[in-house]
């Protein structure tokens, strides 16, 4: 059974979904990642997220702790009693971010 009362519930995406964080200008200065200067969040197309789990049934192309560019429109944001998650398809992943 899940945590109540305001506890951070454990979330497991399934059916091919990716748990997702979107990253803001202020979390992405603070997790020194480097981003060109004309990028734009908010009201973007795209934006930028990290992928903190992925379903069982995804391919091996995205894996969690990577930085990933996920078209802003098909983000679904949950809401579990006090607790918030971002979810987004597999396929809706235009690709990753790395060195």
């Amino acid at each position: 059974m899940g945590k109540l009362d305001g506890e951070k519930m454990n979330f497991q995406p399934v059916n091919r979904h990716m748990l997702i964080e979107p990253i803001e200008i202020a979390d992405a200065a603070e997790s020194q990642v480097l981003l060109p200067e004309d990028y734009k969040p908010s009201d973007e197309r795209y934006k930028l997220c990290k992928v903190v789990k992925v379903a069982a049934d995804c391919t091996e192309q995205v894996a969690p702790n990577i930085l990933a560019i996920v078209n802003a429109s098909m983000i679904e944001e949950i809401r579990v009693l006090d607790n918030r998650f971002f979810l987004v398809l597999e396929n809706h992943i235009m690709g990753v971010v790395g060195d």
